[in-house]
């Protein structure tokens, strides 16, 4: 289970989720990205991914960031 929020019609630096308390016992990561924008020649989406350390390390968050660039990438 995770949970990933849209909100496309919004551009963001960053995101925090409300948090219960119970993170721990849970732990679903949470993804949320925004709208797709033009900054000069690049193409933009705001992206933030929250996990849970025991899930999840760095590296396995590098991956999806790199497959988020690649699917970012081969928009026109």
């Amino acid at each position: 289970m995770y949970i990933v929020l849209k909100f496309f019609w919004v551009s963001f630096t960053g995101f925090k989720n409300a948090r219960k308390g119970d993170e721990y016992s849970n732990g679903i990561p949470k993804i949320v990205f925004g709208g797709l924008f033009n900054d000069n020649e690049l193409k933009k989406i705001p992206f933030s991914v929250e996990v849970h350390h025991a899930l999840l390390d760095g590296y396995h968050v590098s991956l999806l960031f790199s497959k988020m660039q690649q699917f970012i990438n081969t928009l026109t």
